[in-house]
Order: C-alpha cells, then structure tokens, then sequence
C-alpha cells in the first residue's frame, strides 16, 4: 500500500466516524448549554465549552440561519 493509498483510507475513516458520532457536535453543545441556562453572550459561552471566539462565531451563524438560535446584539458592547 503506498502513501496515497493510505491517506485515503484516513480519510475515509475519519469521515465515518464523524458522522457515526453525530457530525456538529459543536452546535449541539451550544444549543444544549442555551436550552439550560437561557440567553448567554458568547463569551460566556466561549469560556464554558473553551472554543475559540472565530470558531463559536461560525458555529453561531450556522445556528441562526437554521433558525435554531436568535442572534441578539447586547447594546452595552461597541
């Protein structure tokens, strides 16, 4: 087996067990954490499943174009 060949069987690999775990696991978290503890900024949320901020910011987005979250923009931030 050469290089190429294995790669491709890691790759392989790693796409089933993403999906065999779930895939999105990161939305999942969020919206758990929404569902038991309310409205969080994302910060409180960063620092609770210790992701970092451009990350949480694309899972967020994801989240509310499905619709599953709202978006709301504190007014005591700039």
């Amino acid at each position: 087996m050469n290089n190429k060949e294995l790669l491709g069987l890691f790759e392989r690999c790693g796409h089933f067990l993403y999906h065999r775990r779930g895939g999105k696991r990161g939305q999942k978290k969020i919206v758990s954490l929404l569902v038991e503890n309310g409205n969080m900024s994302q910060k409180e949320i960063k620092d609770i499943l210790d992701i970092k901020s451009g990350s949480l910011s694309e899972l967020v987005s994801k989240l509310a174009s499905k619709g599953y979250i709202k978006r709301e923009r504190d007014h005591k931030d700039r």
